[in-house]
């Protein structure tokens, strides 16, 4: 038997459709450091382009989910960590950013205290839960080497 929603989340009618590309985040690693001490900040970005390949103008919701492997607790296969609405024209194409910091990227540890581990992560985007699209990275114990 199939085990799946029959519309998953983010699911939506539309009178145009739209094409995800370049999914990209900004780094391939980041230690737990940079994400933990300033809690407003930032240092990872999720990217990726959309356009709209109808024929008339369109509103989508595009949606960014993070799962995390490795953690000491198990994750959900895919946690909703942001999302965005952008309106484009028939043939239009917008580059759009997720920000990703501590609260993006922590979770819940057995002690339930929100951390960070050294993990391995995916960043999905795209107009629904069922995204195929998808960039990875690593949160490493120590500062990664510049070369």
């Amino acid at each position: 038997m199939p085990n799946s929603a029959l519309f998953s989340f983010g699911y939506g009618l539309s009178y145009t459709t739209f094409a995800y590309s370049d999914v990209k985040v900004s780094v391939s690693s980041v230690s737990v450091a940079a994400l933990s001490e300033g809690r407003n900040a930032h240092p990872v970005h999720a990217t990726a382009t959309v356009t709209n390949t109808g024929r008339r103008r369109g509103t989508e919701i595009v949606q960014c989910y993070v799962r995390i492997r490795g953690a000491s607790v198990e994750q959900p296969v895919r946690s909703l960590r942001g999302f965005q609405r952008l309106t484009l024209d028939p043939g239009e194409s917008k580059s759009i950013d997720f920000p990703l910091g501590f609260d993006e990227l922590s979770f819940f540890n057995a002690q339930s205290r929100r951390v960070i581990e050294p993990a391995d992560y995916t960043v999905f985007v795209g107009g629904s839960s069922t995204v195929a699209q998808s960039a990875d990275f690593q949160t490493t114990a120590v500062l990664p080497k510049s070369n």
